[in-house]
């Protein structure tokens, strides 16, 4: 395995709330592994809007959250 190749793919932005690309990620991280697989995995995203009142905060707001630091990493998980 490229050491090297691994860390800077893996580093690259990804679109985390369109989990149908997921499949797409996962073939990225296979040919690069090329059959090693993965021994560790770290999960590092996240985000936070800023809430400054309740009657100001929007769904999307709550759902981009959500579904970024909740589902995403479990889901990413799940498929690598």
């Amino acid at each position: 395995m490229n050491q090297g190749r691994l860390e800077y793919r893996l580093g690259e932005k990804e679109n985390l709330k369109d989990i149908e690309s997921y499949d797409t990620l996962v073939g990225n991280v296979e040919s690069i592994v090329q059959g090693d697989g993965l021994n560790v995995l770290f999960n590092n995203a996240g985000i936070s809007t800023k809430f400054t009142r309740v009657n100001m905060v929007k769904a999307e707001q709550i759902t981009d959250n959500f579904l970024i630091n909740t589902v995403a990493p479990l889901m990413l998980t799940k498929v690598l």
